[in-house]
């Protein structure tokens, strides 16, 4: 589990006696929101994606992200299956566009 440390100006003197005894039990902590562990699950499918780069952009309002391994996509061809259109370059994929993306993965 990942922590962020909250401290203070005057916290300065308890850090340096924190740090000295290479402990830092005593230093008020709260876990972060997970996201450092989303990150980190998302590595191995990051990796077998079909480009190096990838650009995402979330529209909240509409919930519709977009997902494009090159910019610009310049696809020639979509399919629309349920809810995800992927976008083609000949027979290659450069992109997603994901309806109702906050509903996915619940």
């Amino acid at each position: 589990m990942t922590y962020h440390i909250q401290r203070s100006e005057s916290d300065l003197s308890q850090w340096s006696a924190l740090f000295k005894k290479r402990t830092i039990s005593n230093v008020i902590m709260k876990p972060k929101d997970n996201i450092t562990e989303a990150v980190l699950n998302l590595i191995p499918h990051l990796l077998r994606l079909p480009s190096s780069q990838i650009w995402c952009d979330y529209d909240e309002e509409a919930d519709v992200m977009y997902i494009s391994f090159r910019k610009p996509q310049h696809a020639d061809q979509s399919e629309m299956e349920d809810n995800v259109i992927t976008h083609y370059a000949g027979e290659q994929i450069v992109g997603f566009t994901v309806i109702g993306a906050s509903c996915l993965g619940k």
